[in-house]
Order: C-alpha cells, then structure tokens, then sequence
C-alpha cells in the first residue's frame, strides 16, 4: 500500500493537456487518458476504456515484473545457494535502483504519457520488488539463531537499497 502512495505521487505534476482524438489497438496502450472536460462526447474515450487500458497495462508490468523476480531469484538461488538471501537482496536493490530512476524521469518529464506510471512503477516494480519477502527471510534467521545473517542481510538491503535509489535518481537527472 505504501509503495502504491509512493507510485501515485509522481501523477501530481502529470500533464492532462488535450493530446486529440482516441487512438484505438495496440498503439493507444501507451496513450495518456483525456480529460473529460476538454474532450468532445464523440471523441473522448470511456471512463471504462480508460480504466481497462490502466488495469491492462498494471497487469502486464506486473507479469513482466514477476517473471523477472522469478528469475533473478532462482538464478541467484542456483549459483550461491540458499543460505543467504542474494536473490532477493539483489531484487530489493536493482527495484530500489529502478524505482528512483524511474520516479526522478518521470517527475522529470511530466509530459510522459500516463501510461509509464502504470506500466512500470505500480505494474512492473510492484511486482519485481519484494519486501515482504525480505522481511520474512530476516525474521527466518533470527528464528534459526543467525542474528549476524539477519543484521547483515538488513544491513545491506538497507544501506544498498538508499545507494541504489539515489544512483537512479541521478542517473535520471543525467538522462534529461
């Protein structure tokens, strides 16, 4: 839920100027939606097509993001083990990463089509990230007794997860 407060900030500076008539298929995914009031009754889209696009693009940022998870995971799990948790440590990170990238673009660029906002910061690194999964591994080895696994693993996520996040953001400034 906070992560979703988080995504959603980056609507306050969205540009919601007229873009013209409704474009329809595969090219109108990642269209932004139209004000109601600028539109036209014959031109405007739905509030229901413009819902099913958002819910669309959610879903499908989220597939992407989770078979990514699923994969980093299992081939950070196959080549290190599972002792220690570096697939979801180097999950947290890259989402942590991304997300500042992302978020610092499009805060940016608030002409973006909305469409971004949905496709990547709530569809894809919402489901790419993980930490309620984090949190259960660290509470799993303080259960086992591994208080240093713990304290490292949070460590890490933490203080990787701060870096990771301001490299994006500045690697969004660079960007421009």
């Amino acid at each position: 839920m906070e992560f979703t407060r988080t995504a959603m900030a980056c609507f306050a500076i969205a540009d919601d100027s007229w873009q013209g008539p409704p474009v329809y298929g595969a090219a109108s995914l990642l269209r932004g939606p139209y004000p109601a009031v600028l539109a036209s009754a014959v031109e405007r889209e739905t509030y229901e097509e413009t819902d099913l696009r958002r819910y669309l693009l959610i879903a499908l940022g989220g597939a992407l993001g989770a078979l990514l998870r699923y994969i980093v995971g299992a081939s950070m799990a196959q080549r290190f083990g599972a002792r220690f948790a570096f697939g979801t440590l180097t999950i947290n990170i890259s989402a942590c990463f991304i997300i500042g990238l992302v978020l610092e673009y499009f805060n940016r660029h608030a002409g973006l089509s909305d469409a971004w906002r949905y496709l990547i910061p709530i569809g894809f690194i919402g489901a790419y990230s993980t930490f309620s999964t984090f949190e259960y591994e660290a509470w799993q080895d303080i259960t086992r007794g591994a208080y240093w696994n713990s304290l490292l693993y949070v460590t890490l996520s933490l203080v990787g997860g701060f870096i990771a996040v301001a490299l994006g953001a500045a690697t969004a400034r660079a960007i421009q």
